[in-house]
Formats: structure tokens, sequence, C-alpha cells
């Protein structure tokens, strides 16, 4: 499987600390220089560099570091093992991440702008959808603040 990174505030800065990783022939990264328009604008710019050759994408946001190969992992597997068009876990009564979508929604995908991800997506379209049922809701913790740095125990 092939990595789309989406670099945008910082962009040089990320890229930098990526030379430390072995390189990867699978791996790519594209820069949004509009990143300021939200993350809407970050998912088009992903979809729109593999939509060419991707059956599938799976977008995981950088800012929940509890969402581990772990999950990933078992989101990839639900998915394989269904027939759907789209998957992502569920933790108390909430759709989080990652999610994954088939190539019939990358056009709107691709359409995506402003603080709006895929969620609209993912709820037009829940007769489609394998859910992936979370016992807890500790892998969906979104840190955007330094309070949520310390709640993450990172």
């Amino acid at each position: 499987d092939r990595v789309c990174l989406v670099l945008g505030a910082d962009a040089e800065k990320v890229r930098g600390c990526l030379d430390i990783l072995p390189s990867h022939g699978n791996f790519m990264t594209v820069e949004n220089r509009h990143w300021a328009e939200g993350i809407g604008r970050s998912i088009a710019e992903g979809v729109a560099a593999v939509s060419q050759w991707a059956e599938a994408a799976m977008i995981v946001l950088a800012d929940m570091p509890h969402v581990d190969h772990v999950l990933m992992d078992e989101v990839i597997g639900a998915y394989k093992r269904s027939n759907a068009r789209l998957c992502f876990p569920e933790a108390g009564g909430r759709r989080g991440h990652p999610v994954i979508l088939r190539k019939e929604f990358f056009p709107q995908l691709e359409n995506l702008a402003g603080d709006e991800g895929a969620r609209k997506i993912c709820e037009g379209n829940l007769e489609w959808a394998r859910v992936v049922r979370l016992p807890d809701e500790t892998s969906q913790l979104d840190v955007d603040t330094a309070e949520d740095l310390v709640k993450a125990e990172l």
C-alpha cells in the first residue's frame, strides 16, 4: 500500500523531519499551500494526488496521536473483509478516525473545502458503511491545544 502525507503549516520543517525515515518507494508527500483554508482542502489535495491509482483512501489525521497502526490495521481488515464503500471506527456513539472511502467518493472528496472533512459524505452513505466498534474513546482524542496534549499524556 502507498502512503501520501499532506503537508500544511511548517511543511519544510516537517519534510526535514521525514529525512530520518528509511527510504520507502511507496511514500509521497503533497504540499497543501492553502492549509489555512481548513482540513477539507488538505483532504482534497491528498485525494487528488492519489486518484489516478488508488482504489480507496484512508484519511488519518495528524492531530490524533492515539490512532496507531493497530487501529489502522483493524479498520483496513474490516474494510477488506466487507463489501463496504466506506469504513470507520465508532466510539461512544460517535464516528471517528481513521476513515476509508472507496474511489467512487473521490470526486466529492476532491471538492471539499473549509473545516468540513468527510463527515457529510459518511453521514450520507451509512447504509454502505462498515463500522468498527471501539471499546472506548481513547484513540479518538484530538489534540488541538496544550491542554489536549496533557490529556493525551504524550
